[in-house]
């Protein structure tokens, strides 16, 4: 009885060790939301250049870690106008400016402490303009660079909180926000 015990409590514990080894690697499967306000410019087809204001946004991703430093990421997002671009639209020859893009992006990280990381992306988005000016609904295709840096916190649940900057030049449209992201590793 006493070699029967000692054999399971063995078994128990190789278990227990067997199963923290496989938690320790990490998933290199990460999904996430970001929700941004920030500001917007566009220029029109005949080179004028209008501040279209503040504006709201989100962004919904999918990120594959091809390392535990690198990865790429692709994403789904829109943007429309914010408070002050609520208030003044109709002071501006640009109204009702909306967005919403495709990104792929590269995706950097350094771990500087546990669970902390600073990170950056770079890469293109593909999108969908459209505004009223002078009476008419335009809608304009626009493709440019994608950017953001960020820091992030990865709780042992596979959570993940962060601030980021990004940035987006679709040559018509300049898009710059500060988001808060959330994100979960699985």
């Amino acid at each position: 009885m006493k070699l029967f015990s000692l054999s399971v409590m063995s078994t128990l514990i190789a278990m227990g060790l067997a199963s923290a080894e496989v938690k320790a690697e990490a998933s290199p499967h990460i999904t996430g939301v970001n929700l941004g306000y920030g500001t917007q410019e566009y220029e029109s087809r005949d080179g004028e250049r209008w501040d279209a204001g503040d504006g709201f946004k989100y962004d919904i991703w999918y990120r594959y870690m091809l390392t535990s430093h690198w990865g790429v990421e692709l994403s789904y997002g829109q943007g429309t106008g914010g408070a002050y671009s609520a208030m003044f639209d109709i002071l501006s020859d640009v109204r009702e400016l909306e967005y919403s893009n495709y990104r792929a992006a590269l995706y950097g990280q350094y771990n500087f402490s546990r669970g902390n990381s600073v990170y950056a992306k770079a890469g293109m988005a593909f999108s969908d303009i459209t505004y009223d000016l002078d009476d008419s609904r335009i809608k304009e295709d626009a493709e440019g660079f994608f950017g953001a840096v960020g820091w992030q916190h990865r709780f042992h649940s596979g959570f993940g909180l962060g601030v980021e900057y990004q940035y987006t030049d679709l040559k018509q449209l300049e898009v710059q926000s500060i988001n808060i992201a959330f994100s979960w590793q699985f």
